[in-house]
């Protein structure tokens, strides 16, 4: 027994020490440098950047850098052309995301390999080729570098003095994650208003104004929350109306909603009930099942007649779609059918042909009349909704009304041209209706008339900003990746780093949109030591110095006195 005792104790031993070894490995980051003894001032990194005989050697002893020496004085520019690991290692050094095997990085003459974590998070930026973005709102990937400690805690409780034992006895922080984390004067601004400011400016120098402003208009927002833009909203659209109004070649790009009248832009559904639903059993897939819907379409005697065109409507679109590919762009048009629910038309058109209309079931009679309500007298053109149905469906509106008045339900968001819709997305609450798709181009002309009344009331820059809540998806995957690489970089330019180092962080931009965002931040940050690596060379003109590394090492160095030819070869 003592023996199989002894046997399990060294058994437990070694097991124990390969988990601490996975977890500790030998170029692990001291604990002085990270979490703990964080220093009380932030002290400032506007000095030189020294590299003195740096190398990095991997396991194999091949060496990615070898021997790399240079200086950066304060505010400078300069560029590094590298290809390879070495470019990458070259970045990481200079942020300290691994370690050189061998020489000494100073900044502002203090030694790099000795500083805290929260003076580089705070004085250096960086932005690569990966730019991940976190799942959340743009708005949170922003700001996520000004966030290093809470600045405003709330008031204890019970019950956050109990979180806050739990969280230090299981190891972790006891920062309250609901507390005030944004340190405005990382930013170097002294409140939101400065700080919203100053992101603006740096959305401007990265030129991404046009893609925040293309996703705000298409956005959502809680008058509760947002009342001010959405009262602003409301006299834009006043200002809107006027100037389509004064000019006849303007006056019909838009079919505004009147309660008297049928939008042909908008769903048979939308001008049933005149609104956007706010109860999802409101929404118009779901118009079939709900007994409020129906009791209308009863009342006006369109249970029937939306059932009938709800069957022409499947045969049409199982001619049209049959043996097709889902992918194809007429898809687009018929948003409302897939592959799933062609199979179901098929099945219930082939019922009806057999034995008739009556003998379809009420399961798939609700599945008909959804059909037939999310038609679009303009977009589909199938001659179902004519004028004496679009008189019928204003009726059973004006009875649904009626209804939903005498019940006192709020399920519904209704077109009002004096209210904000908070259903709606911005655009639509700026125009108050649709698009009229018969015009060439009015999707583009609406969208100019709509920036520029923006523009004349000084709103364009607030709506820009409502793109701040908009969510981007598991690594960013809802924008596209120069949206991604942008944004990562902003992350980097809203604290004001005194350095920041940049590596092919606009890979996905072309040239030419690389160098004229590189010359903006120039502006921007005309104090900040920036040093842009890259694979193909600059134009040695911006540049204080230019390096060009190959096989590890600095073969050639070129002032800004010295002219160079343009080499757009990677290195």
């Amino acid at each position: 027994d003592l023996l199989k005792y002894y046997q399990r104790m060294m058994d437990a031993k070694i097991k124990y020490q390969q988990v601490t070894e996975q977890f500790d490995p030998a170029d692990m980051m001291p604990e002085s440098l990270g979490i703990a003894d964080r220093p009380e001032t932030v002290p400032s990194l506007a000095g030189n950047v020294s590299l003195s005989n740096v190398s990095i050697t991997d396991e194999d002893g091949v060496k990615s850098l070898d021997s790399i020496t240079f200086d950066a004085t304060p505010g400078s520019r300069v560029a590094i052309v590298a290809g390879g690991s070495g470019r990458d290692n070259l970045a990481y050094i200079l942020t300290r995301l691994i370690q050189p095997s061998q020489g000494r990085i100073s900044i502002a003459d203090q030694d790099f390999s000795n500083m805290h974590e929260a003076v580089i998070g705070r004085r250096i930026g960086y932005a690569g080729p990966d730019s991940y973005v976190f799942d959340g709102t743009i708005g949170y990937n922003v700001f996520y570098g000004l966030k290093h400690m809470p600045v405003v805690t709330p008031e204890d409780t019970p019950e956050r003095e109990k979180d806050r034992n739990e969280a230090v006895s299981s190891g972790n922080v006891p920062h309250a994650i609901d507390a005030e984390w944004i340190d405005y004067g990382d930013a170097g601004v002294a409140d939101n208003a400065e700080l919203l400011h100053w992101w603006h400016e740096t959305l401007r120098a990265v030129e991404l104004e046009d893609f925040m402003y293309g996703r705000a208009m298409n956005m959502t927002i809680n008058p509760e929350t947002r009342g001010d833009l959405a009262a602003k909203i409301v006299q834009a659209r006043q200002h809107i109306l006027q100037k389509m109004q004064s000019d006849t070649q303007l006056a019909d790009l838009i079919h505004p909603f009147d309660f008297e009248e049928y939008n042909v832009s908008a769903t048979v559904g939308a001008n049933l009930i005149f609104g956007e639903a706010i109860d999802a059993k409101f929404a118009v897939e779901h118009f079939g099942e709900n007994d409020v819907i129906r009791s209308i379409l009863d009342e006006c005697e369109l249970t029937n007649r939306f059932r009938d065109i709800g069957i022409q409507v499947a045969a049409t679109l199982i001619d049209m779609f049959d043996g097709m590919s889902a992918d194809e762009p007429i898809f687009e048009q018929y948003s409302f059918v897939d592959d799933d629910s062609l199979q179901e038309l098929k099945r219930i058109a082939a019922l009806a042909k057999r034995e008739g209309n009556d003998a379809i079931s009420e399961e798939d009679t609700a599945r008909l009349i959804s059909l037939t309500c999310q038609l679009v007298v303009e977009r589909h053109r199938l001659g179902h909704i004519n004028d004496d149905m679009q008189s019928r469906i204003l009726e059973a509106r004006r009875k649904f009304r009626e209804q939903l008045a005498e019940d006192g339900s709020e399920a519904i968001a209704f077109f009002d041209p004096d209210e904000f819709n908070e259903r709606l997305p911005l655009r639509s609450n700026l125009i108050m209706g649709r698009v009229n798709a018969g015009r060439p181009q009015a999707e583009e002309k609406v969208d100019q008339i709509l920036r520029d009344v923006l523009d004349e009331m000084e709103l364009t820059n607030e709506v820009i900003l409502t793109a701040a809540d908009f969510q981007v998806g598991i690594g960013g995957r809802r924008i596209p990746l120069a949206a991604r690489q942008s944004i990562a970089l902003v992350r980097s330019l809203i604290k004001r780093p005194e350095v920041l180092v940049i590596n092919e962080a606009l890979s996905a931009h072309d040239r030419e949109t690389r160098d004229r965002i590189r010359r903006q931040l120039y502006v921007l940050l005309p104090t900040t030591t920036l040093i842009w690596i890259d694979s193909e060379m600059p134009d040695a003109s911006e540049f204080d110095q230019v390096l060009v590394v190959r096989n590890g090492r600095i073969e050639e160095r070129i002032s800004e006195a010295t002219p160079v030819e343009a080499d757009t070869k990677a290195v």
